[in-house]
């Protein structure tokens, strides 16, 4: 079953879980999605579309910001 946070995404978005529940898709795992599983996650091209836009408001971009810090700790050390 997927996690109570996925679940409420889920229902946010109009989207039942058994496709994220078959492919074990929790919150911990949310962030470290690219598109291109994404893709094959979600083949309805208008499902896809509104995840999509939901995970790059969400998840995509607070990663990229997290990878931007570490890169300048690392460049700063």
């Amino acid at each position: 079953m997927a996690d109570e946070g996925v679940t409420e995404i889920l229902r946010e978005l109009g989207f039942e879980a058994v496709t994220i529940e078959s492919n074990k898709i929790s919150m911990a795992v949310l962030p470290k999605m690219n598109e291109e599983m994404i893709n094959s996650l979600l083949p309805a091209i208008g499902d896809r579309a509104v995840f999509l836009d939901y995970w790059k408001k969400n998840f995509k971009e607070k990663d990229t910001d997290n990878n931007s810090k570490e890169a300048a700790k690392t460049e700063g050390s």
